[in-house]
């Protein structure tokens, strides 16, 4: 044969000071947000007792709320905001490294402008001084270039003359030279 232990619900004290137990350890937390949390906690037990009894009778069929199952939701709440936590501090860490590149870029950005200020007069003269010095480049062009462009212009006129002339006398004394061989043989 077999008894049953039954035990009774755990009164409101009761799930309090269990809650207040497992939620001491919740690190970074103030005792307004953890009063808060018991509260719900209890609450949701509460609700959750009343609609099971509430089901047993539309029902007829019974669903235990027991402590144990009170103890699960206080663990689960705490993993959770345990996992939760984590994440938010890893994006707020994520979020200030980038303001931190943010501003480290926005400085290194302000000190690149200060040394183009710093060398637009320099960037100025040197701009008027090679724009000078391509005047000068043309203007000489113009005068020793030019001229003696003129003078190889003229040389190789002279040349393909020559040439022409060559080629004239060539083609003359092949003529020749082509009356004659018959002549020989």
């Amino acid at each position: 044969c077999c008894t049953i232990d039954w035990f009774t619900a755990w009164p409101s004290d009761a799930l309090e000071a269990v809650a207040n137990k497992f939620l001491a350890e919740l690190p970074d937390t103030p005792a307004s947000t953890r009063a808060s949390i018991m509260a719900m906690c209890k609450e949701f037990h509460q609700d959750v007792a009343a609609l099971s009894e509430q089901y047993r009778h539309e029902a007829g069929r019974i669903n235990y709320v027991t402590p144990t199952s009170y103890l699960e939701l206080i663990t689960a709440f705490t993993g959770l905001l345990g996992a939760k936590r984590g994440e938010v501090s890893a994006s707020q860490k994520r979020y200030e490294i980038g303001l931190q590149k943010l501003a480290f870029t926005e400085q290194q950005v302000s000190v690149m402008q200060d040394e183009l200020t710093a060398l637009k007069p320099s960037l100025i003269k040197t701009v008027a001084e090679t724009e000078a010095l391509m005047a000068t480049v043309a203007k000489e062009k113009t005068e020793v270039v030019e001229p003696k462009k003129a003078v190889v212009d003229e040389d190789v006129k002279k040349a393909e003359a020559s040439a022409a002339a060559a080629n004239a006398i060539k083609t003359e004394c092949e003529g020749a030279l082509a009356e004659a061989l018959p002549i020989l043989e």
